[in-house]
């Protein structure tokens, strides 16, 4: 068996007025025995997914399953394995790099321990 990571996409569907269009992008990592079965798989998880529900507004939303976007064979999964990348193109360089390192200091940050 195999390890697979596939990203499967919701549409947001709401009866709010003027709402704009969300989607929710899932990551998932699924264990099957070649692309076809994972892809079989994958599926299969997106459409017991769907939801509907009110929320605290009384407004009617609804998780529609569109489909899998994305998905790779990882193989095995070892320590450090890559399992997403993604290459960024950006305007400005330092207003990029300083935003990652921010990110970095406040997950650092929440997982201090103060002794």
């Amino acid at each position: 068996m195999k390890w697979y990571i596939a990203k499967l996409v919701f549409s947001i569907e709401t009866n709010a007025a003027h709402a704009s269009a969300q989607f929710d992008e899932q990551v998932r990592l699924v264990k099957a025995n070649n692309d076809n079965e994972a892809y079989f798989k994958i599926r299969r998880i997106g459409k017991t997914e769907e939801v509907s529900f009110s929320n605290t507004t009384s407004n009617n939303l609804q998780w529609q399953f569109i489909d899998v976007s994305e998905m790779v064979c990882i193989g095995d999964i070892t320590d450090g394995i890559e399992v997403y990348s993604n290459t960024v193109e950006v305007e400005e360089k330092n207003n990029y790099i300083n935003a990652v390192l921010k990110k970095g200091m406040g997950i650092q940050t929440k997982n201090l321990v103060l002794v």
